[in-house]
């Protein structure tokens, strides 16, 4: 599913894409990757990138939302590109001691921000909690 977050005015030309969800959770500490893909209408953005730090929000870049502890986290969100616009993340599962009942989700979204630090774009991804 694909949600575009500038509405009035005629959008914006940027989607994101191809998104790794959901993840499932099986075990405590999983390691997984979740990668998004930038397109801008309809072709791939070859220069996508991360935004570069994990505590303020950048230009012209992709950036995960924060996620409840108890699910897990991006472990580097400064995450790593592909020449085929995708952006990857680094994901890890929560301790057994800090997990969410089995079950249970939430949703976070992925957001590029443009050369002016608007959200242009955004995924939503679902990690599902499975132990």
């Amino acid at each position: 599913m694909e949600i575009k977050i500038s509405a009035n005015g005629g959008g914006t030309d940027y989607k994101l894409i191809n998104s790794t969800t959901p993840v499932s959770i099986i075990k405590p500490e999983e390691a997984k990757v979740i990668e998004v893909q930038l397109v801008r209408n309809g072709l791939p953005v070859i220069d996508a990138r991360p935004c570069p730090s994990k505590d303020t929000v950048t230009i012209d870049c992709v950036m995960p939302e924060a996620i409840p502890k108890s699910y897990g986290r991006i472990t580097d969100a400064g995450g790593s590109t592909t020449k085929s616009g995708y952006v990857n993340f680094d994901y890890l599962g929560p301790k057994e001691m800090d997990k969410a009942d089995v079950g249970t989700e939430h949703i976070f979204n992925i957001i590029y921000f443009d050369a002016e630090g608007k959200p242009q774009a955004s995924t939503p991804i679902t990690i599902q909690m499975n132990f």
